[in-house]
């Protein structure tokens, strides 16, 4: 790839990664992110004669189940065209981003500061929380950022502010790239330390979970004599911990206030809602309802009418 190349791919992804992460305070520019989406797509994905045989059978037989899901979707389930498409397109640059080629060190130079700059903001965004709150007027700013679109700021305890910003998904998985020989950046450790106060920021208990399951695999799977120092430790750790009952009061706690709030059951709801609309017919169980699919269902927690995204999308999918 040559230098002015490389330089073209980089700026592109950096504007991916910008646009995705700077959801706030720029949430209404997000369509600046698709536009380098396709730029980057049309730009840095390989000519056909770059691919070897195999890719191209791969590269060919996705486009046409695709083609497929697409004709289905509308003609046979007439569903909006517009959504249909929609998804269509989201489908095609998922499977065929596995050929993109990017310059791998740029590229990663360029996701971590993006990322670090995401979890610092989350860091200056608590302390303003803190300093500048109460639990009794933090409620005009909440509802500020909610209008805006960049998110959600909330507080159980008047002490931890959970700072849920659009653009906060990046930070558990550039955590775990952190652990990557090839990722061998000064003050490692500095940037690990942001990186997970961020995860912690964020107030998404799902990130602590996917940290500490990589974290304890990726010891136990890759250095014997730390995979012995980290059994003796965890060992060890986990008996203190439960001894303390600190992590078992916090996850308690958590999950008693998704059970009694609306997180769980309108997960629970929406799960019950698609099922039962893939369930209309034994068609459609076996072949699903299209792409674009949408239910006109109102229950006692959501009005889903206008709805196109969903929570357990990916399990629905």
């Amino acid at each position: 790839m040559t230098v002015n190349k490389q330089f073209i791919t980089s700026f592109l992804f950096g504007g991916v990664v910008f646009f995705l992460t700077r959801q706030f305070p720029f949430a209404n520019f997000s369509v600046l992110g698709n536009l380098f989406v396709f730029s980057l797509f049309l730009f840095a994905y390989p000519l056909k004669e770059q691919l070897q045989i195999k890719e191209k059978y791969s590269v060919a037989l996705i486009m046409l189940w695709l083609v497929g899901l697409l004709i289905y979707a509308v003609i046979v389930m007439g569903n909006p065209i517009g959504l249909a498409l929609r998804f269509f397109t989201i489908l095609v640059l998922l499977l065929l981003a596995h050929w993109v080629k990017i310059p791998y060190l740029q590229m990663i130079k360029i996701l971590f500061v993006l990322v670090v700059l995401q979890a610092l903001t989350l860091i200056v965004l608590e302390i303003i929380m803190n300093v500048m709150f109460t639990p009794s007027n933090y409620v005009p700013f909440r509802l500020f950022f909610l209008k805006q679109g960049w998110g959600d700021i909330y507080t159980h305890n008047g002490f931890f502010y959970k700072i849920q910003l659009k653009g906060n998904a990046l930070l558990p998985f550039v955590f775990c790239l952190t652990f990557l020989k090839e990722v061998a950046f000064r003050y490692k450790r500095i940037i690990q330390i942001i990186l997970l106060l961020g995860c912690v920021l964020s107030g998404n208990f799902a990130f602590l979970i996917a940290v500490f399951v990589f974290i304890l695999f990726w010891y136990l799977f890759n250095d014997l004599r730390l995979r012995r120092v980290f059994n003796k430790t965890l060992i060890v750790g986990v008996l203190g911990v439960l001894g303390s009952g600190f992590v078992f009061s916090y996850a308690s706690d958590v999950i008693q206030k998704k059970s009694e709030g609306r997180s769980l059951p309108i997960r629970t709801d929406q799960a019950i809602v698609l099922m039962n609309n893939v369930e209309e017919s034994s068609f459609s169980f076996v072949i699903g309802k299209g792409l674009g699919n949408t239910v006109d269902v109102q229950t006692k927690y959501k009005d889903y009418k206008d709805n196109i995204y969903f929570e357990l999308q990916t399990i629905y999918f």
